[in-house]
């Protein structure tokens, strides 16, 4: 029996439970096959409520790789291998009296890629967003990582610079292993355009 390429199956079952603090809403199930075998993966949602804080947990749970080695494996001619699945996403909100927000840090492991964002308004006084993305697997599978992060601040009583100018907002990018559109970019300074990268209203 030979495979190439690869295909799987997936099921998001929606189960409701809830146990004191704990909700899991829905348990993920998949099987996948490739060149190097099967995997299964029994995954779940979960989410924490702490107070002022409520977090959320996106697909915990274990993976079971199913291969067959030409020397043979732990099981005879197969070798199973059962471990510890990962998060492939974090989400954390505060309402609290001081700090209201929250952000979400999520992992795709086919791409390699982190991607984040964070929405906090401090004191009523200072609104802090950022966003973030992280991808570690260069085009072409060349190793390196290419990253970018952008982050505001404003909502904090305007600061008055001189001969007519006011400082309403903070913004900056920062961007490693990147290209840009010089174009682009000019003409989003003329129409506005650019103000939903550099302050965007809805960073998600």
């Amino acid at each position: 029996l030979a495979l190439r390429g690869g295909a799987g199956l997936e099921a998001t079952l929606p189960i409701g439970l809830s146990i004191g603090g704990v909700i899991v809403p829905t348990i993920h199930l998949g099987l996948y096959a490739n060149r190097a075998g099967l995997l299964a993966e029994v995954s779940a949602n979960v989410g924490l409520s702490l107070g002022p804080v409520q977090a959320a947990i996106e697909r915990i749970g274990i993976t079971t790789a199913v291969s067959f080695p030409e020397r043979g494996g732990n099981l005879g001619p197969v070798d199973l291998d059962i471990s510890f699945k990962p998060p492939t996403g974090l989400g954390v909100v505060i309402d609290a009296s001081v700090v209201v927000g929250g952000g979400f840090l999520r992992f795709d492991p086919e791409k390699q890629e982190y991607s984040g964002v964070l929405q906090l308004e401090i004191a009523e006084k200072l609104a802090v967003k950022a966003i973030g993305l992280l991808i570690t697997r260069m085009p072409g599978g060349t190793k390196g990582y290419s990253l970018m992060v952008i982050i505001t601040a404003e909502d904090f009583a305007p600061i008055q610079l001189g001969y007519g100018f006011t400082l309403t907002g903070i913004g900056g990018l920062l961007a490693i292993n990147r290209t840009f559109d010089e174009g682009a970019l000019r003409a989003g300074l003329k129409n506005h355009t650019l103000d939903s990268v550099m302050f965007p209203q809805d960073p998600i």
